[in-house]
């Protein structure tokens, strides 16, 4: 019985991304809204493998965890969205760590703390990161997602 991409579990989803690009070791991954260092992450996985990247991630907490755990890749601690935000913005910090959000465009349930962060466009972090090539780029920024697309210049990059 097939199931619904809607049913596929993590372990499934980083399967169907590792057989997409055919086992391959050093490669380089972005990863906007990076959240937990393992829980959850496709780029934990491919970073086991040998694949390094940067990782962005606008909470301070998540973001140390990051840097202390994830040896392999750049972190930022950053937000990102379209040139027009780039400044600085309110984190909205979430009810759990995976919901913090800058706009509540998904309603997700909030803490009411908020903390002051940067925001830059993704090419911006890029550059400062040195990469010229993305082999894997996820965006998990609670609805953000086309402001982040905004900031990007997809055909300098050309992720597969």
């Amino acid at each position: 019985m097939r199931q619904s991409i809607s049913h596929v579990t993590s372990d499934q989803e980083r399967l169907l991304v590792w057989n997409f690009f055919k086992h391959p070791k050093h490669r380089t991954f972005v990863d906007v809204g990076a959240n937990h260092p393992t829980l959850e992450s496709q780029t934990w996985f491919m970073e086991q493998q040998g694949w390094t990247g940067v990782l962005i991630e606008p909470h301070p907490s998540l973001s140390e965890l990051l840097r202390e755990q994830r040896p392999h890749s750049k972190v930022f601690q950053v937000a990102v969205g379209s040139p027009d935000q780039v400044g600085e913005v309110d984190l909205l910090i979430g009810a759990g760590h995976q919901l913090s959000t800058i706009e509540n465009t998904l309603d997700q349930p909030l803490s009411g703390k908020k903390i002051r962060v940067p925001l830059r466009t993704l090419d911006s972090v890029l550059a400062e990161a040195g990469l010229a090539h993305i082999d894997f780029l996820t965006i998990d920024v609670e609805g953000m997602e086309l402001a982040v697309l905004q900031g990007f210049n997809i055909e300098k990059y050309q992720p597969p």
